[in-house]
């Protein structure tokens, strides 16, 4: 939904970083209630090369693990991520696909960084 009182994605610069992530492995995962804070480390690699992510939410008001995937995994899959804005709510949705539809990882907080560099809230 594109209105300005709904989700809405990112910039170009956001659709970008978001996207780098796909295909990677998901190598830690730490939620801390006390900063609410949530840190996502994934390992792309592409061609040869491996690059190292980190995402970092911070201000997080939910976080939320699902699976109807029998494990334990050896390896978990980031098969795809989504982030949408809600201008009216100011929270990220960040949505973390892990293997299949059956699994996943979803974030709502206030701002996304990867790698100490911030999302562009989206301006409309």
């Amino acid at each position: 939904m594109n209105t300005e009182d709904g989700p809405q994605q990112g910039s170009t610069q956001t659709i970008a970083a978001i996207n780098q992530l796909w295909g990677g492995s998901l190598t830690h995962f730490a939620l801390d209630p006390i900063t609410q804070r949530s840190e996502l480390r994934i390992r792309v690699q592409e061609m040869g090369v491996t690059e190292d992510y980190l995402v970092t939410c911070s201000d997080v008001v939910e976080c939320r693990f699902s699976s109807n995937i029998p494990g334990p995994w050896s390896y978990a899959e980031v098969t795809q991520v989504e982030a949408d804005y809600d201008q009216a709510a100011a929270l990220w949705l960040i949505d973390f696909m892990l293997w299949s539809e059956e699994a996943g990882i979803s974030i709502r907080c206030s701002h996304i960084s990867i790698n100490d560099q911030p999302l562009d809230v989206p301006r409309w």
